[in-house]
């Protein structure tokens, strides 16, 4: 909800081209999940268990893996003296409490194939194990409509052009709301 020079320092670099992408994160609960990158392919269904028709196959498209779980969750912070490797129920959500104004939020993706997860080769099991490192995610419309791109405190007048000739390129100008950093003017841009 708030702007601070730590994180545009940090996560932007400080540069002068920074943006920061915002938009309401219940409209994520919409997101579709796609094997490919350019999200072109069919989006990978919900899968709650293996189906014997499936042939074994560790490649991840929309016919042989599926979403077992998918979920946004707020960021749990804790003490320095909890062991976090013994939070396994927090897993991928829980950060140290120095890092507690960042309110974050993640989103937590697991998937599976919808045939077995294992065969015997030679009287040994191989486990599926997916072939891409991503699986990617297409935002949802709900999402474009609500998002505000915020620039850099540290922008020169060029970067809102390029951000208004990059939307106004793919369709998206005038549909998603582009503003100065609250922070503008405050301290020189860092070296």
């Amino acid at each position: 909800e708030h702007e601070s020079f730590f994180f545009w320092n940090t996560y932007a670099k400080g540069c002068r081209d920074g943006i920061m992408i915002s938009f309401l994160t219940g409209d994520l609960q919409e997101l579709s999940i796609y094997p490919d990158e350019k999200c072109e392919e069919a989006p990978l269904e919900k899968c709650n268990k293996s189906d014997l028709n499936f042939d074994f196959s560790p490649a991840i498209d929309a016919s042989t893996w599926g979403v077992l779980d998918y979920s946004v969750l707020d960021v749990v912070y804790c003490p320095r003296n909890v062991e976090l490797s013994t939070l396994d129920h927090f897993q991928g959500r829980v950060k140290y409490s120095e890092w507690d104004m960042e309110s974050e939020t993640r989103i937590r993706v697991a998937i599976r194939p919808k045939c077995l997860e294992v065969c015997i080769d030679n009287g040994k099991a191989l486990y599926l194990t997916p072939e891409n490192d991503y699986v990617y995610a297409k935002l949802p419309e709900v999402c474009m409509e609500s998002m505000i791109i915020t620039l850099s405190p540290y922008a020169e007048k060029t970067l809102k052009r390029q951000v208004e000739e990059l939307l106004n390129n793919n369709g998206l100008l005038g549909k998603i709301q582009i503003k100065d950093s609250v922070l503008t003017g405050e301290v020189n841009c860092p070296s």
